[in-house]
């Protein structure tokens, strides 16, 4: 195999674009878990998609140029990885073009944002990062960029589970903290994969507890804030990897007996669940204890609440694979080549969610079940057999080049048997699953692939045993292997807990930089280099510091605009701000004793005063501008709140320091790299050429994310405007509309927006009705639910919200002003009730909305039977039970009354029975 030599990456690293590609990929390990906004909906997620794509394009524009492409040779396994992941994007596009809806695939729903462009994103970054990591020294300064990034989130999780939260983002288990990620399982899952590394960097940082503390607290701070989610399945990917992590690192040392010792580590934590499942005493004790409680399963109502809402999670994932299964099946061979599109295929998996399911989530349970829980199903269903293949090949890859980096030629071998090796284990989990509980099939594939890789890691492990002497006194080499060892073992934490729960864009670019330092085939001695680590610490603790305050400070001020006063939690938004800038300042004033963790026994690293400054100074300094000026910008949108000026302001606040963060490290790369700047790089390139496709590359990104950033805030800005300015809400939903299309969920709110003042001139008619202006307003909402239908016409919730206009056109009380109209409404909003039906059969909105378009036109027979079905879904709700007893009071059928009270008395809790009785107690004279 040839490589790109070590002179060469070297000089390329090192070159202004080098250096830019280096500092816009540490952006996205520090900035992008921290990123967040209270203008969006989904604080948590679109700005992380925007600063993604953001900083993904200048790295993998500038590492095309420090690479120098016109001559890199790159080791094969690069090659292969670099064209799997352009297989993948490939599929994804061919996807998103024969979709049923393009325009929305490319973007994604608003609900995760994970369509064509997320994936573009993981693309470059992907291939930015593996051009980068050839170059000597970059494996451990990535590495720690990585760990890096994980401070200011634990911190902030933390900061939640001490009750010194500042903002409710979400309303979430007040027990299981969140952080900066809007999920307890999303954070745990990022905290997981950054915890190895952040051991791995305990164990290679040098030969003092002073030169391990900072990186040894932030290995407790994850515990800690990883253990205050109280999340299942990344806890149990992190035993299991951290168990792969501690044998690998045994082995290598030749500590056999630690191995065997180390083994029974998983038997016992197999039988300890057997155990706390299967026999009443533990079970009992289990149930009252913080995280043992979740991982009972025990639905009945004997257990306690916390465990009944853990096994209540276990039974709706069962269903929602069972939905998969089922959506799998029913695909055509084209669909099953290549998949319904990014982010598509769950407006068809509607159709085959079981009953379970609603029964469990209940009837205010979120709208949109887009994910399946199981990352086979969810891959092969919007990218097909071939997305998955390619995307599964990256980490095949990834932990094969690894295998051999770490044990040499123990694990010497041709790729493929590892690949062999995956799909046999995952192949055998299947079918094992199979036999078992069917819909169980997709998890166990991929639990079984990775259980191969496991195998395959191990072969190698045992294998080197059999060579001479472990180089217990070689430095480099320790840390070369460490540092590998935890990466490998982050990419299972990511790959064991995404086959039971949902992977979101961080920890997929997470997962996939782990993935390029591992595939990068070069030699990497990680010989200590002063300047760059200081440099790759001070721009991630730089860059996360802007993060912060971008996410943090735009809480402070819309509560500042709310209260009209200074908040009296002011000062807590700057906790996690602290703690960041203190491990940095610890890390700096313990690292000269080794330079900066580097370097072996008696070696001594110029303290590089100098250099330091200027780095902290250029970051740190960056960082106090940005803040400034941002926080200024902030305060004067919401001094602005209610006038035109408002939503300007606010655009131009988040989208604004959005742009900054890739121009800082633009910026700040070429300072920093310009007197490191190599002749020969570029000597094979046509600079003109690669300027026009870095510069198109940008754009275009910079377009995109506009555009997306715009039409949000929009949107969230219309809440916030719609009652002192209803008009100017309904203008701002239109511009949202306008601005995005394809996204259905701005075409559903417009409709419900232009419904409102319908149905608040209904709800006025006693003081007299216009028939001309409340035909015009219920028009206005016709026209816009017809739009929305039919640019998505499998759509349940546009069919939903269009049937509510068509309902309010069609009631008897408004018949005697348009009878023709009124008819036409009520057959049109019949058929399309029947198409939502059959497109989300187990919605019981669906039924509750067709009973009461039947009970307004006298058909009660056909009203009860819709409520019957309604009821037979969620029986244990309240709503079922409510709307039956209203619609029985309006035509004084007290028989029907008396009927549901008493099946709600048998079914529901005392809570939810209390409901019921005090609409009916007022109909019963009680």
């Amino acid at each position: 195999m040839t490589k790109v030599s070590a002179a060469q990456a070297a000089a390329g690293a090192q070159s202004a674009a080098g250096t830019i590609a280096f500092l816009c990929v540490v952006g996205v390990f520090a900035a992008v878990p921290v990123i967040g906004s209270v203008a969006v909906e989904r604080g948590f997620m679109v700005p992380k998609l925007a600063l993604a794509v953001l900083l993904a394009a200048p790295a993998f524009a500038a590492s095309l140029a420090a690479g120098n492409i016109g001559s890199m040779r790159l080791d094969l396994h690069a090659r292969v990885a670099l064209a799997a992941m352009a297989a993948f994007v490939l599929v994804a596009s061919l996807s998103a073009i024969w979709s049923a809806a393009p325009a929305a695939a490319f973007y994604g729903t608003q609900f995760r944002r994970e369509g064509l462009l997320s994936w573009i994103a993981c693309g470059m970054f992907f291939t930015a990062t593996v051009l980068l990591a050839r170059a000597p020294g970059r494996m451990r300064q990535l590495s720690d960029a990585f760990v890096i990034g994980s401070v200011i989130p634990a911190a902030y999780a933390l900061q939640q589970r001490l009750g010194l939260d500042f903002y409710v983002f979400v309303i979430s288990d007040p027990e299981r903290v969140n952080g900066s990620f809007g999920n307890p399982n999303f954070l745990a899952a990022y905290l997981a994969m950054a915890l190895v590394p952040t051991l791995a960097r305990v164990m290679t940082s040098g030969f003092t507890r002073w030169e391990r503390l900072p990186w040894g607290l932030l290995a407790l701070c994850q515990c800690a804030a990883i253990y205050a989610t109280q999340s299942r399945g990344p806890v149990l990917a992190l035993l299991v990897a951290g168990f792969v992590f501690a044998a690998c690192l045994l082995a290598r040392r030749g500590a056999w007996r630690g191995v065997a010792w180390l083994s029974t580590a998983p038997v016992a934590l197999v039988a300890a669940m057997l155990v706390i499942n299967l026999f009443e005493a533990p079970r009992q004790w289990a149930q009252h204890q913080p995280f043992l409680q979740r991982l009972v399963f025990e639905p009945g109502s004997a257990a306690t609440e916390r465990t009944q809402a853990s096994s209540r999670s276990i039974e709706i994932r069962f269903g929602l694979w069972q939905a998969g299964r089922s959506a799998l099946a029913e695909m055509k061979l084209g669909e099953l080549l290549i998949g319904r599109g990014p982010d598509l295929a769950y407006e068809r998996g509607y159709r085959h969610l079981p009953e379970s399911v609603m029964h469990l989530e209940g009837y205010w349970a979120v709208t949109n079940y887009d994910r399946l829980h199981a990352d086979v199903y969810d891959i092969v269903l919007n990218y097909g057999i071939l997305g998955w293949l390619a995307y599964w090949a990256i980490f095949c890859l990834a932990l094969h080049g690894g295998a051999r980096a770490m044990f040499g030629d123990a694990a010497a071998g041709p790729a493929i048997a590892w690949c062999a090796v995956s799909l046999l284990a995952a192949a055998c989990g299947a079918f094992a699953a199979w036999q078992l509980f069917a819909a169980f099939v997709a998890p166990a594939f991929g639990l079984g692939a990775a259980a191969g890789w496991i195998a395959m890691l191990a072969r190698a492990a045992w294998r080197f045993r059999g060579l001479s002497a472990v180089p217990g006194g070689s430095r480099p080499d320790w840390q070369a292997f460490a540092i590998r060892c935890g990466l490998a073992a982050a990419l299972l934490v990511y790959w064991l807990d995404a086959q039971i729960n949902v992977p979101i864009l961080t920890t997929r670019l997470m997962a996939f930089a782990a993935a390029a330092v591992l595939i990068a085939a070069i030699d990497d001695p990680p010989a200590w280099q002063p300047d760059a680590d200081a440099n790759v610490l001070a721009a991630a603790t730089g860059l996360a510091l802007i993060s912060a305050f971008i996410s943090f400070v735009s809480v402070l001020t819309e509560t500042q605009a709310e209260s009209g006063a200074a908040a009296t939690s002011a000062w807590r938004p700057a906790l996690p701000m602290l703690a960041a800038s203190g491990f940095a300042l610890l890390v700096f004033a313990v690292a000269p004793r080794s330079g900066l963790a580097g370097g072996g026994p008696g070696i001594r690293a110029p303290r590089g005063e100098t250099a330091r400054a200027r780095t902290i100074w250029i970051f740190w300094g960056g960082a106090a501008l940005v803040i400034a000026v941002s926080y200024l910008m902030l305060r004067v949108s919401w001094s602005m709140r209610g006038d035109d000026g408002f939503v300007w302001g606010l655009r131009v606040a988040v989208l604004l320091p959005l742009l900054v963060l890739p121009v800082l490290c633009v910026v700040m790369g070429g300072v920093l790299g310009a007197r490191r700047t190599s002749d020969e790089v570029g000597r094979h390139l046509n600079g003109a050429a690669l300027a026009i496709i870095g510069g198109a590359l940008c754009l275009g990104s910079g377009i995109a994310v506009a555009r997306l950033i715009d039409a949000e805030v929009m949107l969230h800005a219309s809440q916030w405007v719609n009652e002192p300015r209803p008009t100017m809400a309904m203008l701002l939903r239109e511009q949202a509309v306008r601005r995005m299309p394809e996204e259905r969920e701005f075409h559903r709110r417009r409709v419900f927006g232009l419904l409102e003042p319908a149905m608040d001139r209904i709800r006025r008619a006693e003081r007299g009705f216009d028939w001309v202006e409340f035909s015009a307003e219920l028009g206005a909402a016709e026209a816009a639910g017809q739009e929305a239908l039919a640019r998505f016409p499998d759509d349940p919730w546009v069919m939903l919200a269009l049937c509510n206009v068509l309902q309010v056109r069609s009631l008897s009380a408004l018949r005697r002003f348009d009878p023709v109209g009124g008819d036409r409404a009520y057959e049109d909003a019949r058929a399309l009730f029947e198409r939502a039906r059959i497109a989300f059969p187990v919605q019981p909105q669906v039924y509750r909305n067709w009973a009461q378009l039947e009970h307004d036109r006298g058909n009660f027979e056909l009203a009860d039977a819709l409520l019957d079905r309604m009821e037979a879904i969620i029986p244990a709700q309240a709503e079922p039970y409510v709307e039956r007893i209203v619609m029985a009071r309006a035509r004084q059928d007290s028989g029907t009354i008396s009927a549901a009270l008493a099946r709600a008395r048998s079914r529901l809790p005392p809570e939810l029975l209390a409901q019921v009785l005090r609409v009916a107690n007022p109909q019963q004279n009680e």
